[in-house]
């Protein structure tokens, strides 16, 4: 058997569907896998135009690849999804060029059918979503529960008279502590439910970006005394962004509580604000151990908590995920860069405005 016939016979008898065309569409060849994916015989389509098979594409995108190959381009991997006789068979297309001394004389469009992949990969998903919402239920219920338990001691221990008056002050300085910390998960879970509906602002507003990050370090700087921790602080005045100041500071809020959560004694936490042509850059770097690589990539999932039962986010897990919902909401972008034993960055990148009637140059500080 000649090389030419032995290729043919490889080609007829693949199980992926392996198609020829002309420039045109008009089909070349049409081999069993082929018929097994689109259900038709070589008979039926052999000299017929590939496009009678687009009303079997739950896809617009279908023609435009063709001509996206008939342009020199090559599509690999894409997956789209045919119907047939009522049923969804998913498929992975590649389509490419065919030339003959520098033309382009045909199209090859190659599909195979992933159906059975694409629904174990879509069930082992779907097994670990429902997993991490099994220990964010788990992780919400303690950190409320316990809040909640604690104040009842103590009233329970008010009612029955058992705790003198002089020192019902300070307890109830730390019920009020309590219920703030249970005012903050609710809050965050409301703040997620809002935020996963939209994609961006309605009501935008001038924000001050270095008063923001400025006011936001002061809040945050009398926890750091506490522990030693001092801010090195490189903040360059009178930058803008347009959005809504409260959902922002919480953002940066949330990033120095978790630096200053994962710092050791005597640590420094630097927070840099600079700016670009287009951009407002916030850096915010600690000390800590840093986070493994290959939980990075989870870093801004919801309900995602860190290695040993230790969040780099709030404990119910979404703090990190509801800073990102805040910042892409505000057509920005968030980043996390670390090394073990090497401490942790975190990047903000919001666009960058000025007042009406100035120009965005300043002096830094």
């Amino acid at each position: 058997m000649d090389s030419e016939r032995f290729l043919a016979s490889i080609i007829e008898s693949c199980q992926d569907c392996i198609l020829g065309m002309k420039p045109d569409g008009t089909i070349l060849t049409w081999n069993k896998g082929a018929e097994k994916i689109f259900g038709f015989r070589s008979s039926e389509m052999m000299g017929k135009n590939i496009r009678v098979l687009s009303d079997d594409f739950e896809d617009e995108n279908f023609d435009a690849i063709l001509q996206m190959a008939l342009k020199g381009a090559f599509i690999e991997h894409y997956e789209t999804t045919l119907n047939r006789d009522g049923t969804d068979i998913a498929i992975s297309v590649s389509v490419s060029p065919v030339r003959s001394r520098n033309e382009i004389v045909g199209i090859s469009y190659i599909a195979r059918d992933i159906t059975d992949s694409k629904a174990a990969r879509i069930m082992q998903q779907q097994i670990e979503l429902h997993e991490q919402r099994e220990d964010f239920v788990a992780a919400l219920t303690h950190d409320l529960k316990n809040p909640i338990i604690g104040c009842h001691r103590i009233l329970d221990l008010i009612v029955q008279g058992k705790v003198e008056i002089e020192k019902q002050p300070d307890l109830f300085r730390k019920m009020l502590a309590s219920h703030s910390e249970v005012l903050q998960i609710i809050n965050d879970l409301l703040s997620v439910f809002r935020y996963e509906r939209q994609t961006s602002y309605a009501g935008r507003e001038l924000v001050d970006y270095t008063a923001l990050v400025r006011s936001a370090v002061e809040l945050v700087e009398p926890a750091a005394m506490a522990k030693n921790v001092h801010f090195n602080l490189t903040i360059k005045s009178g930058l803008y962004t347009t959005g809504e100041s409260g959902p922002l500071r919480r953002v940066i809020t949330n990033l120095l509580d978790n630096a200053l959560k994962f710092s050791p004694e005597y640590a420094t936490i630097k927070v840099e604000l600079s700016d670009s042509a287009q951009k407002l850059i916030l850096k915010i770097t600690d000390q800590g151990a840093g986070i493994p690589e290959e939980e990075q990539i989870n870093l801004f999932h919801k309900f995602w908590q860190g290695r040993e039962g230790k969040s780099y986010s709030l404990g119910s897990g979404l703090g990190l995920y509801l800073c990102r919902q805040i910042i892409e909401a505000h057509d920005g972008r968030i980043l996390c860069s670390s090394r073990l034993n090497s401490g942790t960055t975190f990047t903000v990148e919001l666009n960058k405005d000025a007042p009406e009637g100035e120009v965005s140059i300043v002096q830094a500080v």
